[in-house]
């Protein structure tokens, strides 16, 4: 369930959202930096428009990684 964003909106926040993870996890040390800020930043805008278990499925959905949804999970909290 969306708040206040379409479905589309939100694709392309969960797709940005696997690009960040991925700096995250492969990245050199200044873009881990810059994905660090930006993961919180996104996070933050996709829980206040998104349903939590929407949320999930769409992780899901795009093929997230035990790992990376582990990191969503700490960041959401």
């Amino acid at each position: 369930m969306l708040k206040d964003m379409d479905q589309m909106e939100a694709g392309i926040m969960v797709t940005k959202m696997s690009v960040v993870l991925t700096m995250l996890n492969h990245g050199n040390d200044e873009q881990k930096r810059f994905a660090r800020a930006e993961v919180k930043q996104l996070a933050a805008i996709l829980e206040r428009s998104m349903e939590p278990t929407a949320y999930k499925l769409a992780a899901l959905n795009l093929g997230f990684t035990a790992e990376e949804m582990e990191i969503l999970e700490q960041v959401a909290v």
